[in-house]
């Protein structure tokens, strides 16, 4: 299992907690609500952890990249 993380904004990558805090809720917000809408389900908290299990392959992870690039485009949209 891998834990990943995300953070919006351009803010230096964080190394605890205070750092996490510099990212952009508001961008998160757009990005989770277009996930959704693309049929991914993701943590509505910007700091919480994002799983990637074992069962996921190859073609789910294309698959959620190319979802992933639609939602950051509509996200980037909303934030317009």
């Amino acid at each position: 299992m891998t834990l990943v993380g995300m953070v919006c904004g351009d803010v230096p990558l964080p190394v605890d907690f205070a750092g996490a805090k510099r990212t952009d809720e508001r961008a998160y917000a757009a990005f989770f609500q277009a996930m959704l809408a693309e049929g991914v389900a993701m943590a509505p908290g910007a700091y919480e952890a994002i799983f990637v299990g074992l069962a996921h392959t190859d073609d789910v992870l294309r698959d959620l990249a190319d979802r992933a690039g639609r939602a950051a485009v509509a996200a980037e949209k909303v934030l317009a």
